[in-house]
């Protein structure tokens, strides 16, 4: 079966008699529908076998194949058919159990164009709310197939930080770790996140203020302080830490950045001691001078 147009809606009518067929045709044409026609079961499995249609009303008593035949036929083309049976001659025990076939719903002879219509409708929205619904599960599974890309270069990119990056929640348990915090950390490769922050952070002060943050007791960013913490014997880090907050600006955990600083503080000791040494060596210049400066004054 082809696709349906998406602003499209067609209908066909299959019955012997003429005067139903033109009839139906004019009503539901006004109705903003393409109808197409038939006089057999047989020309309007041909009509589906080429047309998308959504939308068949066929009489049960017709030469040849019967109504009852041809709705198998449809309902093996496709389910999602809407057949609503015309039945006349026909008892309603035969309209039921086409409805037990998977007849939509059924029409009985002779009807006026009201009956036609308000049946017609009903099927149409059925029609409508198909579509929409199809529509939204469409969209469902991009937006969810966008989510997983989307979560996919998140993680790659958390992944490649040179710095280490810890994401807790506002219990303070950890739920994101990357792989340059373990090995900052000094933690064994196989480290994942679960547990609480403590469990990976042994500076006591560092962890309640992770956990301050996570529990938005931090929520203006200007108030948080930075952190220095050692890591062994000849390792220094520095940890800057921020609330992740909701559309509601509530807290949602807190996200810690953790970068390595020994190279700094290498630097910042060379450089007092550089400064003491000189002190001193200035120092001593200066006590040599000012001696024979002091006996020539005195």
């Amino acid at each position: 079966m082809k696709q349906l147009p998406e602003d499209a809606i067609n209908v066909l009518v299959i019955d012997d008699e003429t005067g139903i067929r033109e009839g139906s045709a004019r009503i539901l044409s006004k109705m903003g529908v393409q109808v197409f026609t038939a006089d057999r079961g047989e020309a309007g499995l041909t009509v589906l076998s080429k047309t998308a249609v959504s939308i068949v009303l066929l009489d049960l008593k017709m030469p040849g194949m019967d109504g009852i035949e041809v709705l198998q036929h449809i309902m093996a083309m496709n389910k999602e058919i809407l057949v609503i049976v015309i039945t006349g001659f026909a008892t309603v025990e035969t309209a039921i159990e086409a409805m037990k076939k998977g007849a939509y719903d059924f029409i009985p002879k002779p009807f006026d164009p009201d009956q036609l219509r308000l049946v017609v409708n009903r099927a149409l929205e059925k029609v409508h709310l198909t579509r929409e619904a199809r529509a939204l599960e469409v969209e469902r599974r991009r937006t969810l197939t966008d989510l997983a890309t989307e979560k996919s270069r998140i993680h790659t990119i958390i992944e490649s930080l040179p710095n280490g990056l810890v994401v807790t929640n506002t219990s303070g348990q950890v739920v994101l770790v990357n792989p340059s915090f373990i090995s900052l950390l000094g933690l064994p490769p196989n480290t994942t996140a679960g547990k609480n922050i403590n469990d990976y952070i042994k500076d006591e002060e560092l962890c309640n203020l992770i956990l301050s943050i996570s529990k938005g007791r931090h929520i203006d960013f200007e108030d948080i302080p930075t952190y220095e913490f050692r890591v062994g014997d000849d390792k220094f880090l520095l940890a800057r830490g921020r609330p992740i907050l909701g559309e509601s600006r509530e807290c949602l955990g807190a996200v810690v950045n953790f970068v390595e600083i020994t190279a700094i503080k290498v630097l910042d000791r060379l450089k007092s001691e550089f400064v003491a040494k000189v002190s001193h060596e200035l120092r001593s210049t200066l006590s040599t001078i000012h001696e024979p400066l002091a006996l020539v004054i005195g």
